[in-house]
């Protein structure tokens, strides 16, 4: 699930009329397998859900909702052989859901965004770090085309709903939702539910992941523009203040810019977080290294030459940190890809962050 869309879909204007495009069943070989959305008005997309010849028939789809503002469910077989004619051909199957985007959905996206702390430069209650989230698609195709989105903790409870007391609503009391969250939550690819009177789907609303960068040079600065296309939470450290000015990050809010000596015992790194090292000197690269491993983060990068690292790991080890933990260590940093310039080096950077999150070792 995109934070990006997300927080689109809870700042969209209800007076420019638009439809929400959610795919919520595939089988076999599909362009995306995360359940994508995308929002579709006239002469504006937000999102994507795979692009390609079946994107592009959802698009027209969508204008067509537009006009008849009722909910539409389309099937989609991406079997086609022939390559010279229209249609997908990766070979698998998908469906998608189309519905008005009304000003009900309007405030479930709102709530829903600002539960998750996904809406910059609002105050309020922070979310829960710890309790995880399940978004909820319920399609009621009887009497008439219904659709209902619900926000559950992983007890199954419901935190937000898009239509409270809907009808649409009543095949899913039917289930118990307490299994089924944390069916969702063991899973990794979504929970699909049939039954006589529609459908239910079920995934989890991951976090987004949190970066820090320890270093706001020219490879900490390239890092982070990039990142933020990518939907990283961002930290940026470093002791300069003249280098944390705004105009380098771009889309970032003041409170994700510290100043503070790179070598600072209270750092706020949690396991789970990654971090990429990238200060001015070797000094600073090993006072924060050093901190940084007693923290356990889920990944740390080092910018540094393999002889740099044989130095580094040789002096932590006699100081006593856990082999096991050096052994987890990227450094030389980044994907082998050849790189030499700085916007290469943070795209092999974050290209080999992006694999670790997606197929941790």
């Amino acid at each position: 699930m995109e934070r990006t869309l997300i927080r689109a879909l809870a700042e969209h204007e209800c007076s420019r009329k638009a439809v929400l495009c959610s795919q919520v069943w595939r089988e076999g070989s599909v362009p995306r397998k995360d359940y994508p959305m995308m929002l579709v008005s006239r002469g504006r997309i937000v999102g994507t859900v795979g692009g390609g010849p079946v994107e592009q028939r959802i698009i027209e789809r969508a204008l067509e909702t537009l006009e008849t503002g009722t909910v539409a469910c389309e099937s989609f077989e991406l079997n086609n052989t022939d390559l010279g004619a229209e249609g997908g051909i990766c070979g698998g199957s998908a469906r998608f859901l189309l519905e008005p985007f009304t000003s009900e959905a309007s405030r479930f996206w709102k709530r829903l965004a600002a539960s998750l702390g996904w809406l910059p430069g609002r105050s309020g209650e922070p979310p829960d770090p710890v309790m995880r989230r399940i978004l909820l698609t319920r399609f009621q195709a009887d009497p008439e085309p219904r659709v209902l989105w619900m926000l559950l903790d992983e007890e199954g409870q419901i935190r937000e709903t898009s239509t409270p007391g809907s009808s649409a609503a009543t095949g899913f009391r039917d289930l118990d939702s307490s299994a089924l969250a944390r069916e969702a939550i063991r899973g990794s690819g979504g929970l699909f539910k049939e039954d006589r009177a529609g459908f239910t789907l079920l995934r989890e609303l991951r976090p987004a992941p949190l970066l820090h960068i320890f270093g706001a040079g020219h490879v900490g600065r390239a890092t982070a523009v990039l990142a933020r296309q990518l939907d990283f939470e961002l930290r940026i450290y470093d002791d300069r203040r003249d280098l944390l000015d705004a105009g380098f990050f771009p889309g970032l809010d003041p409170d994700q810019l510290r100043e503070q000596p790179l070598e600072a015992e209270d750092l706020a790194v949690a396991p789970g977080d990654c971090v990429l090292i990238a200060t001015r000197d070797h000094r600073q690269d090993l006072a924060t290294l050093r901190l940084v491993l007693q923290c356990d983060p889920s990944y740390v990068g080092l910018v540094s030459s393999r002889r740099k690292r044989a130095l580094i790991t040789r002096t932590l080890l006699k100081e006593g940190i856990a082999e096991d933990r050096l052994e987890a260590l990227h450094a030389p940093v980044g994907l082998d890809i050849g790189a030499e310039t700085v916007p290469e080096i943070a795209l092999s950077v974050l290209a080999e962050i992006v694999r670790h999150i997606r197929r941790p070792e």
